[in-house]
Order: C-alpha cells, then sequence, then structure tokens
C-alpha cells in the first residue's frame, strides 16, 4: 500500500472520529464533558486539516513525476 493510500485511510478515520465526537457533543449532560468533546473533536479536524494538505502535496507530486 503507497503512502498515498495510507494518508487516504488516516483521513477517513479522522472524519469518522471527528464526526463521532460531534455526535457525543449533542448528548453531553454537563459543560465540563462538552469540553472535553469538543477538544478531542477539535484534535481529530486539526489531524484531518493536515492530512488533507498532505494529500494535496503528494498529488501535486505525482502530477510533476508525470511530466
Amino acid at each position: 500500500m503507497g503512502l498515498y493510500t495510507k494518508t487516504l485511510l488516516k483521513l477517513e478515520k479522522a472524519n469518522q472520529m471527528a464526526a463521532l465526537y460531534g455526535g457525543f457533543l449533542l448528548t453531553a449532560k454537563s459543560g465540563r464533558e462538552r469540553a472535553y468533546y469538543f477538544r478531542l473533536q477539535a484534535r481529530w479536524l486539526r489531524k484531518a486539516e493536515a492530512l488533507d494538505a498532505r494529500l494535496i502535496g503528494l498529488r501535486r507530486k505525482r502530477g510533476r513525476r508525470g511530466a
């Protein structure tokens, strides 16, 4: 499995986790619990954003190689 495919799978996982914690935010019983899930969701969203940027870079690199 190549680097591009591995990164794509990690991005899918990060998006799933962000959505999961977003759902937990709606059912949180206290402010402290809500803040905890918010921090977890924010961490996964940052990770997803970084992986997305990496995929864009890999696509550009792949395009230059073919030129």
